[in-house]
């Protein structure tokens, strides 16, 4: 191998390990973050709090050795998807670094003790999280798009666990205070949106093995006005100028009349 290639190739493995580093600490955070919750340890969580620091540093880190990479290489093709991706990626390593932190910080001040009921919600909550944020990180960078795409399908499941959670704690089973049912919230919240960066790490791991792009979003926005001669048809057609490529614009009344405004001309 030539040595030029040979230097190309160091650097890469180089970002990989440290990208693997740092998705290994900030699952380990969330893990630390629940055990200490669950558990009512206030040190433990703590010690979160203090330690998101570093990672937060490495997140800059490895974003400079991307720059580095870019600046040294001048990287094409796969080279650099993996470079631009690797920039995303720390984005979300950092927020989920962040979520431990907000456990953390709202579970300091739980006021009452967890039902058992619940402290298996969230710890199954997070297991299925951190497991589906353990896959994808080994897809990235293993450069397994299969691995990536079977991953992915896991967020629907984690989703429907966290909605029947949240409207379980909104319904008033779990008999704690008002100010404990919006911590519990929070920390449910934070736990999905774990496997929401998780599956983010998905899309780029394919987008690196294959140049595959995730579609873009197409809303479908309906407005109402009340007779439907100015205010919704004024919308939807302002909408679809200015938004032509990303939604369908419809326009309804709650009590339709057969002539428009004649503003509308």
């Amino acid at each position: 191998m030539k040595h030029y290639e040979a230097r190309l190739q160091a650097d890469l493995n180089a970002i990989r390990e440290r990208v693997g580093a740092l998705a290994d600490g900030v699952r380990a955070a969330v893990d630390e973050a629940v055990q200490g919750l669950v558990s009512r340890n206030n040190e433990r969580m703590y010690g979160v709090i203090l330690g998101d620091g570093p990672y937060n540093r490495e997140t800059r880190g490895i974003d400079a050795a991307c720059h580095a990479f870019v600046a040294r290489h001048v990287p094409a093709a796969g080279h650099l998807r993996f470079v631009s991706s690797v920039l995303r990626l720390t984005i979300g390593l950092e927020r989920i670094g962040d979520y431990a932190v907000t456990i953390c910080r709202v579970g300091v001040h739980l006021e009452g003790s967890l039902p058992s009921h619940i402290v298996e919600d969230i710890k199954s909550l997070s297991d299925q999280s951190n497991r589906m944020l353990e896959l994808s990180t080994r897809a990235f960078l293993k450069a397994d798009a299969d691995l990536a795409r079977e991953t992915k399908k896991m967020a629907k499941k984690i989703d429907k666990a966290h909605d029947r959670i949240f409207a379980e704690v909104l319904e008033g089973g779990s008999g704690q205070t008002v100010a404990d049912i919006a911590r519990l919230m929070t920390v449910y919240d934070k736990l999905e949106r774990v496997s929401d960066q998780a599956k983010n790490i998905c899309e780029e791991a394919v987008f690196v093995t294959t140049g595959e792009t995730k579609a873009p979003k197409i809303y479908s926005v309906l407005f109402v006005d009340g007779d439907g001669t100015f205010m919704a048809p004024l919308a939807a057609a302002l909408a679809g100028r200015a938004f032509p490529e990303s939604g369908a614009f419809k326009c309804a009344s709650v009590a339709p009349v057969a002539v428009h405004d004649p503003q509308l001309s």
